[in-house]
């Protein structure tokens, strides 16, 4: 087991090492400018009002935002770190065995990353300043939440209110799957009687539904929807989700999804060491089941198609999450047969982070690459101040870090943020 868990450790290092290439993209040029213009509480009220209601984003933003685009290589290592520390705690709740938390949060944090697709990308959740922000740290606070569903005490209902509150205003895909999840909690704790857990789950939803009202009333909805392709009705898009939700266990996790495997095997172990009871993984099971669901409904009816590979970041989180008690309730089913064929899965299972890291070592020259473009174009319009920039750079029209029309949203967002006068990119 100590020998998993040093890999699994090891291909998540390589993952925050090649974060360090992040630079600032797209995004990140926009509402970093628009606080610098108008400072924090005029920024806050500029993007509820023209773009959309993700209250917390823009306000955690903005913390990095305040030192500069330095905290961009920064930022996976933080979040990869938080993760890792939120997903031990949670399962420090749930067993006394050291070692096992270890493997467990460890696992959680590799398998959610590393079974998102294009989780390396330009604009991936760890190679993008806004991405992690935007689906990395919901699930953070979702960890964190986990493990407040165990132990005694008023102040779990309280916190975990405040812990989603803060959760809810990041994006709505994650909302989505926040609402649902807390919901079926909520519904099946009253069904079996479990008053501790229905007390936090009902603060957590109660948090969820308010964080809905704050997100759908902002006024910034109406015109950000306005650019979007026309919206089909909501009962065919939430039928259209759940076919994506079937489709995305065959098509993606079952082809991309390699790390699940550890997820399995980390829920087995655990099993055999912690108090599982039947009617309460079925219960952890089937929410997580909801909120993995749910993950899919915000681009299906805002897009008309399923979420951008960076968001499946969430859908990964709640199906290791549907997964995971399920695992733990066979294990404790029959521990024996866990501990007896363990040595050999053992053996599969450390295959698939070294494979991991394979892939993550081969993709640093790529990133090596971008990221001094990145620093070369950034040099050129630092010392572009007040006037027109044009831009030499194949490799930004190729990964549309730049468009040759300066009049382009992304442009004029860099050109605000450098204070030029326009940007544009050529060939």
């Amino acid at each position: 087991m100590a020998a998993l868990a040093v890999a699994v450790f090891a291909a998540l290092a390589l993952y925050a090492w090649c974060g360090r290439h992040a630079r600032y993209m797209t995004d990140d040029f926009c509402t970093a400018a628009t606080l610098h213009e108008r400072g924090f509480l005029g920024a806050m009220k500029f993007h509820r009002g023209a773009w959309a209601g993700r209250y917390s984003y823009y306000a955690i933003k903005a913390i990095p935002e305040s030192i500069g685009p330095a905290t961009a290589p920064v930022m996976p290592a933080l979040m990869i770190a938080l993760f890792c520390a939120a997903g031990v705690w949670t399962f420090r709740r749930v067993t006394t065995s050291l070692p096992i938390a270890l493997l467990g949060g460890g696992t959680v944090v590799y398998a959610a990353i590393d079974a998102t697709p294009d989780v390396l990308a330009l604009v991936g959740p760890l190679t993008w300043e806004t991405g992690a922000v935007t689906y990395m740290l919901p699930l953070i606070f979702y960890t964190l939440w986990a493990g407040l569903l165990f132990g005694t005490g008023r102040w779990r209902r309280l916190l975990g209110a405040a812990v989603l509150f803060v959760a809810g205003g990041l994006s709505e895909t994650s909302l989505a799957a926040q609402c649902a999840a807390t919901g079926g909690l909520t519904l099946l704790a009253a069904f079996r009687r479990w008053p501790d857990v229905l007390r936090v789950a009902a603060a957590g939803l109660a948090a969820s539904l308010l964080s809905l009202v704050v997100m759908a009333t902002a006024p910034g909805n109406l015109i950000r929807l306005s650019e979007l392709p026309p919206r089909q009705p909501l009962p065919a898009a939430l039928l259209q989700s759940a076919v994506l939700a079937y489709d995305y266990v065959g098509s993606v996790a079952f082809t991309e999804g390699k790390s699940l495997l550890l997820v399995l095997l980390c829920g087995a172990v655990a099993g055999t060491v912690a108090r599982v009871s039947l009617a309460g993984a079925l219960t952890a099971s089937a929410a997580a089941l909801c909120g993995y669901a749910a993950t899919f409904v915000p681009a299906v009816w805002m897009l008309s198609m399923g979420p951008p590979p960076r968001a499946l970041h969430v859908t990964n989180f709640f199906l290791i999450g549907a997964l995971l008690p399920l695992c733990a309730l066979a294990g404790a089913a029959r521990p024996r047969a866990v501990r007896t064929f363990a040595p050999a899965l053992l053996v599969i299972a450390i295959a698939v982070p070294l494979l991991s890291a394979r892939t993550v070592i081969g993709t640093l020259p790529r990133a090596r690459a971008g990221a001094a473009e990145q620093d070369r174009i950034d040099a050129i319009l630092r010392s572009g101040r007040g006037r027109d920039v044009v831009i030499h750079s194949p490799w930004a029209i190729a990964e549309r870090a730049l468009r040759p029309e300066p009049e382009y949203w992304m442009n004029r967002c860099m050109a605000r943020f450098y204070e030029a006068r326009s940007v544009r990119a050529l060939r």
